[in-house]
């Protein structure tokens, strides 16, 4: 995300996808940028813990600030949530956390090719200097979106409507 974002892959260690990430607070880009959206995952559990500076952790609403030290916070399933570098006050212009999620059988689960596509494309958006589509964010909205089984069977009555 233009340099205020950096993200390495690590080993997974049994889990789906494992990374270290990195804000850089006094990036330009994520002084400007509102908070991300709220999401959910329904088919994992995803695993944060700060390392360095502080985070700012929304579950439902509810705002709690993690430091190093404070252990790995746990965001179940289906919880809305989102995760954000606290803005101001810090000594260190970085934040750094280990963001994780458990392995699951689910071909909707989140894996490492959902990162790559998902920051690939906002990286794309910064540099055009455009803003990222309604429909690529939709999906985080949860009451603006059908859940994915629903969205099959759907297709599945219309199809063999259409198809007699």
């Amino acid at each position: 995300m233009g340099g205020g974002l950096t993200t390495r892959v690590l080993p997974e260690e049994g889990q789906a996808f494992r990374f270290e990430v990195i804000f850089r607070t006094d990036h330009p880009r994520l002084r400007q940028q509102a908070k991300p959206p709220t999401h959910f995952h329904l088919y994992q559990d995803e695993y944060v813990e700060v390392l360095e500076g502080s985070l700012v952790v929304e579950v439902e609403g509810v705002e709690k600030v993690v430091r190093p030290g404070d252990g790995v916070v746990t965001l179940g399933r289906g919880v809305n949530h989102r995760t954000y570098p606290l803005d101001g006050g810090e000594e260190s212009n970085r934040v750094r956390m280990l963001l994780s999620g458990e392995e699951s059988e689910s071909p909707y689960k989140l894996e490492l090719a959902f990162f790559e596509s998902w920051y690939a494309y906002q990286e794309e958006c910064y540099i055009a200097g455009e803003r990222v589509d309604l429909i690529q964010a939709l999906p985080f909205y949860e009451d603006l979106t059908m859940k994915q089984d629903q969205a099959w069977d759907r297709m599945e009555v219309i199809t063999k409507e259409k198809m007699g």
